[in-house]
């Protein structure tokens, strides 16, 4: 019986099996760089929940970021991703629209300035924590609440005393905005 011919088992010299390469001709850190964009991609557009949840453990945060971002992530994901270490995963979780109340009043405390502002002018945020971020030691962060056609017209009246430009822009720009306090603006420009 020759060589070829034999069983599997009883063939003495297979040749040598080589790790298998994802993409042939592509170093490995350039295809696990593809394979990180390919997940991004699936993370921003997907709207399998199963999908979704799986991609928002995954080890790499701009994966993170964009399953955050994603409208179809459900709530308890978000939330979930709005405690992640990572700044950027957070900022996206506070820019979600479904981004629960309670995650957003976290997130409110938030060290980055850009993740409070888009707390600040979430439609999910509720309106009853917008005064306290009209105090906000960042300017971005009062011209959002500023902007935020939930913000009640005493919290704009108080933003009307604000020196910033964009804030007062913002203040005049609310639909909410008492007829005294746009006078008082109008005369002041």
């Amino acid at each position: 019986m020759s060589e070829t011919h034999r069983p599997i088992e009883a063939q003495t010299h297979l040749p040598e099996r080589k790790p298998k390469q994802e993409r042939p001709g592509v170093p490995p850190d350039q295809a696990a760089e593809a394979d990180i964009s390919r997940k991004q991609e699936l993370a921003a557009t997907t709207t399998d929940a199963a999908e979704l949840a799986y991609l928002a453990k995954h080890q790499n945060p701009n994966v993170r970021a964009m399953v955050a971002l994603n409208s179809a992530t459900q709530a308890i994901i978000l939330s979930e991703l709005g405690a992640d270490k990572e700044g950027i995963v957070r900022w996206f979780t506070a820019k979600n629209q479904n981004t629960p109340p309670e995650t957003l009043i976290r997130l409110m405390w938030d060290q980055g300035a850009g993740i409070r502002a888009d707390v600040a002018c979430n439609p999910n945020t509720p309106p009853s924590i917008l005064p306290t971020l009209a105090s906000d030691e960042d300017y971005g962060v009062r011209a959002m609440v500023a902007y935020n056609p939930k913000t009640p017209s005493s919290t704009l009246d108080r933003l009307a005393q604000d020196e910033n430009a964009l804030v007062l822009s913002s203040v005049k720009a609310n639909k909410n905005i008492s007829s005294e306090t746009l006078k008082l603006l109008s005369n002041n420009s």
